[in-house]
């Protein structure tokens, strides 16, 4: 993150950031020749400012879920903000004075973030607009600056790169570190400067953190990603992506499918090259993966991405995040991490005598509990990545048919059941 921004233009001009231990956004100091210092403060979703001569605290604005409110005129202004599905915020809206919206700001984008001059409403003091990030727009030495505020990184999107490199940056290896979102920003949005998370990274990392090294790890991500490119997209493709071919009953498709994994694995047999054996694991791991979504469940028919008609917002969120953590997928989830961890262990058994991470037991202190089995330790490890709900519960340990065991902790219903 950078401590201080000028250029040669004008050295008097400058922006400088002050971050706690966390690297989190504390204050902003801007100075100009006609202006020595605006600060800002950054108190959470609280942003306070105080500007040369008077140098005086008040509240700027206040972050909400729905946009923000503005005290910029002295009196609370409530601002909502419509976004897309990145997180771009489109368009803001007041209460008017007959009490209908009025639309303060609208905003549109060039695909890698730059605004368009076509927007109808630019009066606004509102800067969170791309991906929700706050937009550096200040001038230095007559020089706009036009950065994005990521957190981890500053952002600029009149090149589409980064000012510097991602820190996690070796664990994808086939893509530059300046890069962003694998330069493909309609697909992909980037949260905090890092590399994007996607469900199939976030479903590889949670099985086999522990099992498999970083560079393996690596390579399944890799694979994973090859498994969505636009080739493998036809309904003659659909068992790649665990889902019904356009002609073909649920069990022809089920049977492709199962046949699609078994010649992955017999790819990774009789590969010599280790890591190119283990990018053909990877692609089957996309498929079984998919099997866990919601709109992916129960094969359903796929006419291919140019004709299917659904492909929209149902199919899309049945991908996000959201579907991943939402409890009623979990039981999904977890099977699929558990025939995915099944899969590896399997194939590296057959090729390599199972020399897989081995596990660490610590023996010192040792009690007289009975040692857990490596299913046990298994299923342990699967279970800890499932997000409890605000009881502690992830469903774990609940029985079938009983609802109510939603509303007890993990914690109580393994007493209760003597589990």
């Amino acid at each position: 993150m950078p401590n201080k921004i000028t250029t040669t233009v004008n050295t008097t001009d400058k922006v400088e950031y002050l971050y706690d231990a966390m690297g989190n956004k504390l204050a902003k100091r801007t100075s100009t020749a006609t202006n020595p210092a605006v600060d800002e403060y950054y108190m959470g979703d609280v942003v306070m400012v105080r500007a040369y001569p008077i140098m005086a605290w008040n509240i700027e604005y206040l972050l909400t879920p729905e946009g923000r409110v503005d005290f910029g005129s002295g009196s609370p202004i409530y601002e909502y903000h419509l976004k897309d599905h990145l997180g771009n915020t489109r368009v803001a809206y007041i209460a008017g004075t007959s009490g209908a919206a009025d639309a303060v700001q609208e905003a549109d984008y060039y695909p890698f973030g730059m605004k368009m001059a076509s927007a109808l409403y630019e009066n606004n003091t509102n800067k969170y607009l791309y991906n929700g990030k706050e937009l550096q727009d200040n001038t230095l030495g007559n020089i706009n600056l036009d950065w994005y505020d990521y957190g981890a990184r500053f952002y600029d999107p009149s090149l589409g790169r980064w000012h510097v490199m991602d820190k996690v940056a070796e664990s994808y290896f086939g893509h530059s570190p300046y890069s962003n979102c694998f330069n493909n920003p309609i697909k992909y949005h980037d949260p905090n400067g890092m590399w994007p998370e996607k469900v199939h990274n976030r479903m590889i990392e949670e099985t086999f953190k522990g099992t498999l090294t970083t560079n393996e790890i690596a390579i399944l991500m890799q694979a994973s990603k090859y498994a969505d490119i636009a080739e493998f997209q036809d309904t003659d493709d659909s068992y790649r992506h665990a889902m019904g071919q356009e002609g073909l009953s649920t069990g022809a498709s089920m049977k492709l499918y199962d046949n699609f994994i078994n010649q992955q694995l017999d790819n990774f047999i009789n590969t010599s090259d280790p890591n190119a054996a283990l990018f053909e694991l990877g692609i089957a791991l996309h498929a079984m993966m998919d099997n866990a979504s919601p709109t992916h469940n129960g094969f359903q028919v796929w006419k291919g991405i140019k004709k299917e008609k659904n492909f929209g917002l149902t199919h899309f969120f049945g991908e996000q995040m959201g579907a991943y953590e939402d409890p009623a997928n979990q039981p999904d989830i977890v099977l699929a991490k558990q025939e995915m961890l099944k899969l590896i262990r399997q194939a590296y058994d057959i090729k390599y005598g199972g020399t897989l991470i081995p596990e660490v037991t610590v023996t010192a202190n040792r009690t007289n509990k009975k040692e857990k089995s490596n299913e046990e330790r298994m299923q342990d490890m699967l279970w800890q990545s499932v997000r409890p709900n605000a009881n502690g519960n992830t469903g774990r340990y609940n029985k079938p048919g009983r609802s109510s065991d939603q509303n007890y902790s993990d914690e109580f219903l393994k007493w209760y059941y003597d589990k």
